[in-house]
C-alpha cells in the first residue's frame, strides 16, 4: 500500500522535474532518495514538499 505522503512527494518530484525537463529517470532517483530520507529520524517532521523538491537538487 503506497501512503499519502509518497504518493504527494512523486506527484511533486514529478511536477517539479517536468518543470526543469528532466528525464523520468532522474524523477525516479529523485522519488528513492526522498523514500531514504523520509524515512530518517531527523527529517521526519519536515515538509513532503520540501523533502520532495531538495531530492532533485
Amino acid at each position: 500500500m503506497v501512503s499519502v505522503d509518497s504518493l504527494r512527494a512523486y506527484l511533486q518530484i514529478v511536477d517539479v522535474a517536468s518543470i526543469l525537463r528532466l528525464d523520468g529517470d532522474i524523477a525516479d532517483h529523485a522519488f528513492e532518495l526522498f523514500k531514504d530520507c523520509s524515512s530518517a529520524t531527523c527529517l521526519r517532521n519536515r515538509s513532503v514538499e520540501a523533502l520532495a523538491t531538495a531530492a532533485l537538487v
